[in-house]
């Protein structure tokens, strides 16, 4: 057997298909790091916004009622534009005048000409004093004063409501500035700051479902969205806690929020990121391993040799499986290489910290067991399509079809899977392997995107749709007239 599989690796290392397409990856992977490094940049896109805003501005008419808050908004706009522009982009100056800059400038401007113009325009003077003092730690301390001193008037108050949105988003305010004062959190573009502004937006979405879930049942996708929003606040507080380290960011992996570096994301994803690439690559060996043997008569070579059938048979489909492995290993180190070219070879963290629903705790993952993890979880998509396109190879003898069909499949798995999550009423669709063939979903007790699925079904799937394929391969040539061939 080992020397039967020996040989079926040496004729498919001969095929140009497999360097053809690793070369393809190679350049996806170099272009991808380019547009990337050099072609996103956020400070263009505002700068464009901000030019619009000014051709606006131009053309409207301050006279007109109907067109006085546009006026204010857009001058707001291109002030607190301008006012950000005097400092550095990583300053926490920049960070706050554009968070909260806009507020300032725009109570200012519709105050103009009241009484209360006096008051805002202090406000707004303050702010630039503050602003100027380069002393992040005072404008924190007066913010959270500010935010005291509001709920004290909602405690004083009769009509006190613990269930009030604008009193909860008080409280999380507090508790923001509480942690940016104790864990010494500057303002600015990092990911701690990152990590503060999604736990804000986070809490206020969890809040919002669990009060539907006390008027009615939710959804399967609000179940899921809710579960979402408790694992990743979670895993942020864990973060704030820890002090991460800022060469850690705040990424989506396998549909999950995780902390980790550009650079392990990369490597955790290249399975994923480049499937089509790899799939290319399997399905051409594995409709070509038979068929095309069989149709040049060279398989009559191996079939009078002293070899069961299945034997032969099955020596070739462990090699098509070995090159499955052999594409993600490769895509792997193409990936890990040139992210390191591209985001420095010191930006490899080598862990990623998610939260793990089943256990209800953060964990820390090494890159490489994520990375193996989430290969071993999309692995049934590529055994299974290869193993369609050997299947076919083997039966029909006819490579453009074993090829074809396959990647046809492939495409048509999206449609399917849509179908499935919009027809509550289809559920025969959970029967077919495409809803079940991403375990992915099923990682650190994620719910599944599809309802009335399980991890134990969703195998179970897989493995009959496997054993029927690889069966029917193995009968058919185990009955194949050798004079025929």
């Amino acid at each position: 057997m080992n020397n039967l599989i020996r040989n079926e690796l040496s004729k498919i290392f001969h095929k140009k298909a497999i360097y053809i397409v690793l070369i393809i990856i190679l350049i996806f992977n170099i272009l991808n790091s380019v547009i990337e490094k050099f072609f996103i940049n956020n400070a263009t896109v505002a700068s464009i916004e901000i030019d619009y805003a000014k051709q606006q501005l131009h053309e409207i008419d301050v006279n007109d009622p109907s067109q006085k808050d546009l006026y204010y908004s857009l001058t707001a706009d291109v002030k607190s534009y301008e006012l950000a522009e005097k400092y550095s982009d990583d300053s926490w100056q920049k960070y706050i005048i554009n968070s909260k800059g806009h507020t300032f400038i725009e109570n200012m401007l519709r105050a103009e000409g009241t009484a209360e113009y006096d008051k805002y325009k202090q406000e707004y003077e303050n702010f630039i004093s503050l602003l100027d003092s380069n002393d992040w730690k005072r404008f924190a301390t007066q913010e959270l004063e500010l935010v005291n001193s509001q709920l004290s008037a909602y405690s004083s108050s009769e009509n006190e409501h613990p269930e009030d949105e604008n009193y909860l988003s008080l409280k999380d305010q507090q508790k923001i500035l509480k942690w940016r004062l104790e864990k010494n959190i500057p303002y600015g573009n990092n990911t701690l700051n990152s990590i503060l502004d999604n736990w804000t937006t986070d809490s206020a979405q969890l809040r919002q479902i669990e009060s539907q879930a006390k008027i009615y049942k939710l959804s399967h996708e609000e179940e899921i969205r809710k579960q979402e929003l408790d694992g990743n606040i979670k895993l942020y507080e864990y973060s704030i806690e820890n002090n991460i380290n800022n060469k850690m960011e705040i990424n989506n992996i396998n549909n999950q929020t995780a902390m980790s570096s550009n650079a392990d994301m990369s490597i955790v994803q290249s399975s994923t990121n480049y499937f089509e690439f790899v799939l290319i690559g399997c399905i051409i060996i594995a409709g070509t391993i038979v068929s095309d043997e069989s149709n040049k008569g060279t398989i009559k070579l191996l079939l009078v040799r002293p070899y069961k059938r299945y034997k032969i048979l099955l020596s070739k489909f462990i090699s098509c499986l070995i090159m499955i492995i052999f594409f993600l290993l490769s895509t792997a180190i193409i990936q890990s290489i040139i992210s390191g070219f591209s985001y420095g070879f010191d930006n490899y963290v080598g862990k990623i910290i998610v939260y793990n629903y089943k256990l209800g705790e953060v964990k820390t993952i090494s890159t490489i067991g994520y990375s193996v993890l989430t290969a071993i979880s999309v692995m049934p998509q590529y055994v299974l399509l290869v193993t369609l396109a050997f299947s076919i190879s083997t039966i029909l003898s006819n490579t453009a079809t074993a090829i074809a069909l396959p990647l046809l499949g492939s495409m048509v798995s999206s449609i399917i899977n849509v179908l499935f999550s919009r027809f509550k009423n289809a559920n025969f669709l959970k029967f077919f392997v495409t809803p079940n063939w991403d375990l992915t979903n099923y990682l650190f007790g994620k719910i599944p995107p599809y309802e009335g699925l399980t991890l134990a079904f969703s195998i179970g799937i897989c493995l009959i749709y496997f054993i029927i394929m690889i069966t029917a391969s193995f009968e058919i040539f185990k009955r194949k007239d050798i004079k025929n061939i």
